[in-house]
């Protein structure tokens, strides 16, 4: 069994961007040489407080590993500790809705028999995947 599962959070670029410049006050430059420092500690606090993975009523913690800019997009990589692929997995996700309530998100999570998707808007925050 794998000691871990992965996640990818599929985000818009902009959006994101905005969320950082009207959040924080800051130009995140995501994806530049010159990206702020601070963006990947703040988007992992964001990520803790409006992402979260339950499995048999537990709260999953979310290892970030890392982001990537892709075109206008911003795919957010992490990892979730000890999964038990036998079981359902919930999540709830209310990123970036109080800022775009049009807001749609993408996440991806690998497991052993294949990839799946889920998609989240702010009338729907939450998915179910079942093994």
């Amino acid at each position: 069994m794998e000691d871990h599962i992965e996640f990818s959070l599929r985000l818009d670029l902009e959006d994101m961007t905005t969320w950082y410049s009207r959040k924080h006050q800051m130009i995140a430059y995501l994806g530049e040489s010159n990206e702020h420092v601070y963006t990947d500690s703040l988007l992992t606090d964001y990520l803790a407080n409006h992402f979260v993975i339950t499995q048999a009523g537990y709260t999953q913690t979310l290892t970030f590993v890392g982001k990537e800019v892709e075109e206008d997009l911003l795919w957010v990589y992490f990892t979730v500790p000890s999964p038990d692929f036998s079981k359902e997995w919930k999540m709830k996700n209310t990123l970036l809705y109080s800022y775009f309530p049009d807001q749609v998100n993408v996440v991806r999570m690998e497991t052993p028999t294949g990839k799946k998707n889920g998609y989240f808007k702010a009338s729907q925050p939450t998915y179910t995947f079942t093994p």
